[in-house]
C-alpha cells in the first residue's frame, strides 16, 4: 500500500489577491457572511486551537509497530480496520465514532504488545468502549462477542476492556480527522467529499499516523 499523499494549501495564499487588511493566522477558520466578506470567528479559532493541542496529546506512536509491536504488521492493522469498517456500516455508525474506535485501538498498540490472536478482540473491545461513551443504551457485551462469532467469551472482552480503559486513562474523548475536517471545509466546503473519501484511506493506512490532521 503506498504511502498517503496529503496536499495542504496555505489561506493566506489562496486569499493573496484579496483587498484584505489584516493576516490570516495560522489557525484561523474564515466563515463567509452575506456580504461575501470574511471574518475571523474568534469561538471556532479557540475550539480549534483547543482539538490541536489536545489531539496532540492523545496521539498514538506513528511508528508503534515497528517499536512496540512483535506480532502485528501493518497488513494486520489495516485488515482489522477494513474490517471494523465493514461492521461500523452494518452497524449504522457515524464516522467519528469508527474514527475515535480506532484511536483507541492505536493508543493501546502504542506501548503494549499484542499477540495477534488478540488483535480482533482489541476492535470490538474498544468499539464497546465507544458506544458507552457515545450511547446512554449500548449494546450488551454479548452482541460484541457475537460480531466474533463468539470467538471471545464476555469474560475476555471486559477484561481487555479495562485493560485498554486504563491505559487510555479514561481520556476516552478526542478529537479525531473528522474533527478538524468540520473546521476545513468551512474554509473550502468543495473540498468535503473528497476529503471524507481521504480520511477513510488515512485510516487503513498505518503511515498516515505520522501525520497531524
Amino acid at each position: 500500500m503506498e504511502d498517503p499523499q496529503i496536499c495542504a494549501a496555505n489561506v493566506s495564499e489562496i486569499y493573496q489577491d484579496m483587498d484584505l487588511k489584516w493576516k490570516i493566522p495560522k489557525s484561523a477558520v474564515l466563515i463567509v457572511n452575506a456580504n461575501n466578506m470574511f471574518n475571523l470567528n474568534a469561538h471556532l479559532i479557540m475550539g480549534f486551537d483547543s482539538s490541536f493541542h489536545e489531539e496532540a496529546k492523545r496521539r498514538p506512536l506513528p511508528d508503534y509497530i515497528e517499536i512496540a509491536q512483535k506480532d502485528v504488521s501493518p497488513n494486520l492493522r489495516a485488515i482489522l480496520v477494513d474490517l471494523l469498517v465493514e461492521v461500523a456500516e452494518e452497524c449504522e455508525l457515524h464516522s467519528d465514532t469508527l474514527q475515535l474506535f480506532i484511536s483507541y485501538i492505536d493508543r493501546f498498540l502504542s506501548t503494549n504488545d499484542l499477540n495477534r490472536q488478540k488483535l480482533l478482540l482489541l476492535g470490538v473491545s474498544s468499539m464497546l468502549i465507544t458506544s458507552k461513551y457515545e450511547k446512554i443504551n449500548h449494546p450488551p457485551v454479548d452482541e460484541f462477542c457475537y460480531l466474533t462469532d463468539n470467538a471471545y467469551t464476555k469474560k475476555e472482552v471486559v477484561k481487555i476492556e479495562a485493560g485498554i480503559l486504563k491505559h487510555l486513562k479514561f481520556e476516552v474523548g478526542s478529537p479525531t480527522i473528522l474533527t478538524f475536517l468540520g473546521y476545513y471545509c468551512i474554509v473550502n466546503i468543495q473540498s468535503f467529499f473528497s476529503s471524507v473519501i481521504l480520511q477513510f484511506n488515512c485510516l487503513i493506512n498505518c503511515n498516515a499516523l505520522k501525520i497531524s490532521p
